[in-house]
Protein backbone atom coordinates (compact mmCIF):
# COMPACT_ATOMS: atom_id res chain seq x y z
CA UNK A 1 0.00 0.00 0.00
CA UNK A 2 2.70 2.30 1.19
CA UNK A 3 4.77 1.66 -2.37
CA UNK A 4 1.88 1.45 -4.83
CA UNK A 5 -0.67 3.82 -3.83
CA UNK A 6 1.47 7.18 -3.78
CA UNK A 7 2.86 6.26 -6.98
CA UNK A 8 -0.56 5.88 -8.70
CA UNK A 9 -1.97 9.31 -7.02
CA UNK A 10 1.11 11.26 -7.83
CA UNK A 11 0.42 12.64 -11.06
CA UNK A 12 -2.80 13.93 -9.93
CA UNK A 13 -1.40 15.61 -7.01
CA UNK A 14 1.40 17.47 -9.49
CA UNK A 15 -1.63 18.26 -11.76
CA UNK A 16 -3.90 19.77 -8.79
CA UNK A 17 -0.54 21.89 -8.13
CA UNK A 18 0.11 22.73 -11.84
CA UNK A 19 -3.42 24.09 -12.22
CA UNK A 20 -4.67 25.49 -8.89
CA UNK A 21 -1.12 25.65 -7.00
CA UNK A 22 0.12 24.62 -4.07
CA UNK A 23 -2.22 26.22 -1.60
CA UNK A 24 -5.25 25.81 -3.61
CA UNK A 25 -4.71 22.40 -4.78
CA UNK A 26 -4.43 21.64 -0.51
CA UNK A 27 -7.36 23.35 -0.16
CA UNK A 28 -8.96 21.00 -2.20
CA UNK A 29 -7.06 17.94 -0.83
CA UNK A 30 -4.92 17.72 -4.22
CA UNK A 31 -7.70 16.94 -6.22
CA UNK A 32 -8.87 13.59 -4.19
CA UNK A 33 -11.97 13.32 -2.09
CA UNK A 34 -11.26 13.81 1.69
CA UNK A 35 -13.01 10.81 2.17
CA UNK A 36 -9.75 8.79 0.15
CA UNK A 37 -7.51 10.30 2.49
CA UNK A 38 -9.18 9.48 5.43
CA UNK A 39 -10.08 6.09 4.11
CA UNK A 40 -6.26 5.57 3.41
CA UNK A 41 -5.35 6.70 6.90
CA UNK A 42 -7.80 4.46 8.23
CA UNK A 43 -6.17 1.67 6.64
CA UNK A 44 -2.80 2.23 7.36
CA UNK A 45 -3.89 2.76 11.12
CA UNK A 46 -5.30 -0.79 10.99
CA UNK A 47 -2.05 -2.42 9.53
CA UNK A 48 -0.03 -0.50 11.85
CA UNK A 49 -2.16 -2.40 14.83
CA UNK A 50 -2.44 -5.36 13.64
CA UNK A 51 0.01 -8.24 14.88
CA UNK A 52 2.80 -8.97 12.05
CA UNK A 53 2.74 -12.56 10.50
CA UNK A 54 5.29 -14.47 8.60
CA UNK A 55 5.29 -13.85 5.20
CA UNK A 56 5.27 -16.71 2.72
CA UNK A 57 5.70 -17.54 -1.24
CA UNK A 58 2.28 -15.86 -2.05
CA UNK A 59 3.69 -12.68 -0.23
CA UNK A 60 6.32 -12.49 -1.82
CA UNK A 61 4.81 -13.38 -5.64
CA UNK A 62 2.12 -10.17 -4.50
CA UNK A 63 4.84 -7.46 -3.79
CA UNK A 64 6.94 -8.36 -6.76
CA UNK A 65 3.90 -7.80 -8.96
CA UNK A 66 2.75 -4.62 -7.27
CA UNK A 67 6.79 -3.81 -7.49
CA UNK A 68 6.34 -4.05 -11.38
CA UNK A 69 3.38 -1.98 -11.69
CA UNK A 70 4.52 0.50 -9.57
CA UNK A 71 7.92 0.49 -11.58
CA UNK A 72 6.05 0.37 -14.99
CA UNK A 73 5.49 3.70 -16.93
CA UNK A 74 1.57 3.06 -16.65
CA UNK A 75 -0.36 4.74 -13.82
CA UNK A 76 -3.33 2.30 -14.30
CA UNK A 77 -1.24 -0.74 -13.81
CA UNK A 78 -0.40 0.08 -9.96
CA UNK A 79 -4.19 0.29 -9.70
CA UNK A 80 -4.95 -3.02 -11.04
CA UNK A 81 -1.95 -4.63 -9.11
CA UNK A 82 -3.69 -2.66 -6.08
CA UNK A 83 -7.39 -4.30 -7.00
CA UNK A 84 -5.66 -7.51 -7.24
CA UNK A 85 -3.36 -7.59 -3.91
CA UNK A 86 -6.34 -6.29 -2.21
CA UNK A 87 -8.77 -8.32 -3.68
CA UNK A 88 -6.24 -11.78 -2.89
CA UNK A 89 -6.04 -10.74 0.74
CA UNK A 90 -9.29 -10.34 1.30
CA UNK A 91 -10.33 -13.60 0.24
CA UNK A 92 -7.60 -15.38 1.85
CA UNK A 93 -7.78 -17.72 4.77
CA UNK A 94 -6.26 -17.29 7.65
CA UNK A 95 -5.61 -13.85 7.89
CA UNK A 96 -5.86 -11.86 11.40
CA UNK A 97 -9.45 -9.94 11.37
CA UNK A 98 -7.16 -6.51 11.04
CA UNK A 99 -6.13 -7.65 7.44
CA UNK A 100 -9.03 -8.27 6.53
CA UNK A 101 -10.79 -4.82 7.32
CA UNK A 102 -7.48 -2.83 5.98
CA UNK A 103 -7.70 -5.20 2.79
CA UNK A 104 -10.97 -4.29 2.14
CA UNK A 105 -10.73 -0.38 2.63
CA UNK A 106 -8.47 -0.48 -0.30
CA UNK A 107 -9.73 -2.31 -2.51
CA UNK A 108 -12.97 0.30 -2.23
CA UNK A 109 -10.33 3.08 -2.66
CA UNK A 110 -10.29 1.90 -6.21
CA UNK A 111 -13.49 2.12 -6.90
CA UNK A 112 -13.80 5.76 -6.77
CA UNK A 113 -9.93 6.88 -8.10
CA UNK A 114 -10.12 4.32 -10.73
CA UNK A 115 -12.80 1.61 -11.81
CA UNK A 116 -15.18 4.28 -11.45
CA UNK A 117 -13.95 5.98 -14.47
CA UNK A 118 -13.62 2.81 -16.43
CA UNK A 119 -16.76 1.95 -15.86
CA UNK A 120 -18.20 5.38 -17.13
CA UNK A 121 -15.76 4.63 -20.26
CA UNK A 122 -17.50 1.67 -21.19
CA UNK A 123 -20.94 2.09 -20.04
CA UNK A 124 -21.09 5.52 -19.56
CA UNK A 125 -24.16 5.47 -22.47
CA UNK A 126 -25.93 3.30 -20.61
CA UNK A 127 -25.48 5.07 -16.99
CA UNK A 128 -26.00 8.04 -18.40
CA UNK A 129 -29.34 6.98 -19.77
CA UNK A 130 -30.48 5.42 -16.33
CA UNK A 131 -29.61 8.70 -14.56
CA UNK A 132 -31.47 10.82 -17.18
CA UNK A 133 -34.55 8.13 -16.45
CA UNK A 134 -34.67 8.75 -12.96
CA UNK A 135 -34.69 12.71 -13.23
CA UNK A 136 -38.06 12.49 -15.87
CA UNK A 137 -39.70 9.94 -13.52
CA UNK A 138 -39.25 13.54 -10.65
CA UNK A 139 -40.03 15.73 -13.25
CA UNK A 140 -42.84 14.39 -14.77
CA UNK A 141 -40.81 14.15 -18.69
CA UNK A 142 -39.71 11.89 -20.96
CA UNK A 143 -36.36 11.13 -21.31
CA UNK A 144 -34.19 10.01 -24.81
CA UNK A 145 -30.71 8.49 -24.32
CA UNK A 146 -29.60 11.48 -21.43
CA UNK A 147 -31.14 14.32 -22.19
CA UNK A 148 -34.68 15.14 -20.19
CA UNK A 149 -37.00 17.89 -21.96
CA UNK A 150 -36.93 20.96 -18.84
CA UNK A 151 -41.02 20.55 -17.75
CA UNK A 152 -41.44 24.25 -17.01
CA UNK A 153 -39.67 25.57 -19.67
CA UNK A 154 -38.67 25.30 -23.66
CA UNK A 155 -35.18 23.28 -23.79
CA UNK A 156 -33.31 20.19 -22.50
CA UNK A 157 -31.65 19.43 -20.14
CA UNK A 158 -28.27 16.61 -21.10
CA UNK A 159 -26.79 14.77 -18.37
CA UNK A 160 -22.63 14.98 -18.60
CA UNK A 161 -20.46 12.26 -17.38
CA UNK A 162 -19.36 14.46 -14.56
CA UNK A 163 -23.37 14.66 -13.52
CA UNK A 164 -23.12 10.59 -13.82
CA UNK A 165 -24.24 9.03 -9.86
CA UNK A 166 -21.88 6.52 -10.72
CA UNK A 167 -18.90 8.27 -9.17
CA UNK A 168 -20.72 9.49 -6.07
CA UNK A 169 -21.73 5.74 -5.31
CA UNK A 170 -18.41 4.86 -5.64
CA UNK A 171 -17.42 6.98 -2.73
CA UNK A 172 -20.63 6.25 -0.81
CA UNK A 173 -19.80 2.47 -1.30
CA UNK A 174 -15.97 3.75 -0.07
CA UNK A 175 -17.29 5.21 3.23
CA UNK A 176 -19.91 2.92 3.99
CA UNK A 177 -16.84 0.78 3.89
CA UNK A 178 -14.31 2.82 5.62
CA UNK A 179 -17.02 3.14 8.50
CA UNK A 180 -17.90 -0.89 8.90
CA UNK A 181 -14.74 -2.53 8.52
CA UNK A 182 -13.55 -0.09 11.50
CA UNK A 183 -16.27 -2.77 14.03
CA UNK A 184 -15.08 -5.10 11.79
CA UNK A 185 -18.37 -5.71 10.52
CA UNK A 186 -18.35 -8.92 7.94
CA UNK A 187 -20.01 -9.36 4.75
CA UNK A 188 -23.18 -10.80 5.43
CA UNK A 189 -26.05 -10.12 3.94
CA UNK A 190 -26.92 -7.38 6.05
CA UNK A 191 -23.40 -6.05 5.38
CA UNK A 192 -25.01 -5.76 1.38
CA UNK A 193 -28.54 -4.90 2.41
CA UNK A 194 -27.38 -1.50 3.88
CA UNK A 195 -24.73 -1.11 1.27
CA UNK A 196 -27.66 -1.14 -1.13
CA UNK A 197 -29.28 1.49 0.83
CA UNK A 198 -25.86 3.58 0.85
CA UNK A 199 -26.21 3.48 -2.83
CA UNK A 200 -29.56 3.85 -3.81
CA UNK A 201 -29.96 7.22 -1.17
CA UNK A 202 -26.61 8.95 -2.87
CA UNK A 203 -28.26 8.28 -6.66
CA UNK A 204 -31.42 10.06 -4.70
CA UNK A 205 -29.66 12.90 -3.62
CA UNK A 206 -27.64 13.58 -7.10
CA UNK A 207 -31.30 12.95 -8.83
CA UNK A 208 -33.14 15.06 -6.84
CA UNK A 209 -29.80 18.34 -7.66
CA UNK A 210 -30.27 17.67 -11.67
CA UNK A 211 -34.10 17.71 -11.59
CA UNK A 212 -33.67 20.96 -9.62
CA UNK A 213 -32.01 22.63 -12.49
CA UNK A 214 -34.35 21.02 -14.21
CA UNK A 215 -37.50 22.77 -12.71
CA UNK A 216 -35.13 25.92 -12.04
CA UNK A 217 -32.89 26.20 -15.06
CA UNK A 218 -32.51 30.19 -14.73
CA UNK A 219 -30.53 29.06 -11.12
CA UNK A 220 -28.36 26.55 -13.27
CA UNK A 221 -25.26 28.34 -11.75
CA UNK A 222 -26.41 28.45 -8.19
CA UNK A 223 -27.17 24.62 -8.53
CA UNK A 224 -24.19 23.19 -10.69
CA UNK A 225 -21.69 25.69 -9.66
CA UNK A 226 -19.00 25.51 -6.52
CA UNK A 227 -21.84 25.96 -4.06
CA UNK A 228 -24.20 23.48 -5.55
CA UNK A 229 -21.08 20.93 -5.39
CA UNK A 230 -20.05 21.86 -1.86
CA UNK A 231 -24.22 21.60 -0.40
CA UNK A 232 -24.75 17.77 -2.71
CA UNK A 233 -21.18 16.81 -1.80
CA UNK A 234 -22.10 17.54 2.44
CA UNK A 235 -25.45 16.51 1.90
CA UNK A 236 -24.53 13.30 0.53
CA UNK A 237 -21.33 13.07 3.31
CA UNK A 238 -24.00 13.39 6.25
CA UNK A 239 -26.70 10.98 4.76
CA UNK A 240 -24.04 8.17 4.09
CA UNK A 241 -22.59 8.79 7.95
CA UNK A 242 -26.40 9.02 9.42
CA UNK A 243 -27.27 5.31 7.72
CA UNK A 244 -24.11 3.79 8.10
CA UNK A 245 -24.13 4.51 12.03
CA UNK A 246 -27.77 3.46 12.08
CA UNK A 247 -26.83 0.42 9.74
CA UNK A 248 -23.92 -0.71 13.07
CA UNK A 249 -26.43 0.17 15.46
CA UNK A 250 -29.01 -2.50 13.81
CA UNK A 251 -26.17 -4.85 13.36
CA UNK A 252 -25.51 -4.92 16.91
CA UNK A 253 -22.26 -2.80 17.34
CA UNK A 254 -22.29 -0.23 20.43
CA UNK A 255 -20.98 3.03 19.25
CA UNK A 256 -19.39 5.42 21.73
Amino acid sequence: MLLAVPNAIWNRILTGIETHGLIGSALATFEISAIVWLSLCLAISILWKAERGRTDWLDRVLFLMVLLATALPIGAGTWLAVTASSAFYLARKNLAPEEKAAAAIILAVTAPMFWSRRLLEVFGPTVLSIDAYLVSLVTGTESVANVVPLPNAEGFLMIATPCSSLANVSIGLLLWTSWTQYFRMPFDLFFWIWCAIVCSVVVAINVVRISLIGYYPEHYELLHGAGGNAVTSWLTTFAILFISYKGTRRAGYRLH
